[in-house]
């Protein structure tokens, strides 16, 4: 999907925080109505916050998804937050579905590491993590045949 600007900018809304109902942030677009806003899918937090299915989040903001973030993460009830960031494919968000519904939602742009060091000093090095982020998303893009 070719992003489209206004003088050479396009505000892109990440699903984070308060954007990450679908619901809501489709309303917000609808309301916006411009092809120079755009949405950034953190895939992960959807899913792991809300328990919001890739499919039901990329049918309602499919149209505008511009860019993506991906991470991985295992459900641990003792966590802070539930869960405890790992390795990309050593957890348990759906990353195949996530990928499988932006190839039907016609996204064809970055599928971006965000690797969180700075704020979770005990997650693996980026020299790991990011080598075996691309091994894994690699096999993962020749499995479904998008390649």
């Amino acid at each position: 999907m070719a992003a489209v600007s206004l003088h050479g900018v396009q505000l892109l809304i990440e699903t984070h925080d308060e954007w990450m109902a679908s619901d809501h942030l489709q309303s917000v677009m609808k309301a916006v109505d411009s092809k120079a806003v755009g949405i950034l899918w953190d895939t992960h937090h959807p899913y792991r916050m809300l328990g919001e299915s890739p499919s039901v989040t990329c049918k309602k903001l499919g149209k505008w998804i511009r860019y993506t973030h991906w991470k991985d993460s295992i459900t641990k009830p003792d966590a802070k937050e539930g869960h405890k960031l790992c390795l990309v494919g050593e957890g348990d968000i759906p990353l195949r579905d996530i990928l499988g519904a932006l190839k039907t939602c016609g996204y064809d742009g970055y599928l971006t590491l965000e690797w969180e060091k700075l704020w979770c000093r005990e997650i693996e090095e980026p020299g790991i993590a990011f080598p075996k982020y691309v091994k894994y998303m690699r096999k993962l893009l020749s499995d479904l045949q998008v390649l």
